[in-house]
């Protein structure tokens, strides 16, 4: 079984054109499980040393195209 720290929320806010904050939000009360505020990948210099870091079990990467391209780059 996993625990909430064998799990990393990836998010970027800038995907949707701005708008996927609103929709995490919208989300978040269907699904209260999920963490208020999501890691954000801009802010991250180097992705792949972060999981390395982090050490994650799974990683749920939300956003665009270049969002999931990033993290299965970092992640591979």
């Amino acid at each position: 079984m996993f625990d909430s720290s064998d799990i990393l929320f990836l998010f970027n806010p800038y995907s949707n054109e701005g708008h996927s904050m609103r929709s995490w939000a919208k989300l978040r009360k269907l699904r209260n499980y999920l963490p208020e505020k999501p890691i954000d990948i801009t802010k991250i210099k180097d992705l792949s040393e972060f999981l390395k870091e982090r050490k994650p079990r799974i990683v749920v990467a939300c956003g665009g195209d270049g969002t999931i391209n990033s993290v299965c780059s970092a992640v591979y």
